[in-house]
């Protein structure tokens, strides 16, 4: 994308704080994940209470893919129109990983 240096440390910065924000996300999900397995190998099964854990983990992972969208977002705020006009592949967390 011929990115001059005030673009690339801008989004530089942008991906460092998606990448902070994404690993206390995802270290949320893990404690999640563990409380859902002590519902699954409990003695007692309880459908509601696991269904409201599965809702935990639904809600984390909304709030990954919410930020990734609004980190895209301001990525392409800091292009030019021209630069934005380049193809580039958008895959799932293109530019956060």
């Amino acid at each position: 994308l011929n990115l001059n240096e005030q673009q690339q440390k801008q989004i530089t910065q942008i991906q460092d704080e998606l990448r902070k924000k994404h690993w206390d996300l995802m270290g949320k999900m893990n404690d999640e994940y563990t409380k859902l397995n002590q519902l699954y190998y409990s003695g007692q099964r309880d459908p509601a209470a696991i269904g409201k854990q599965y809702q935990r983990i639904t809600d984390l992972r909304r709030q990954m893919m919410e930020s990734s969208v609004e980190g895209q977002n301001r990525i392409e705020a800091t292009l030019t129109p021209e630069q934005r006009q380049t193809p580039r592949g958008y895959g799932r967390g293109w530019m956060m990983w």
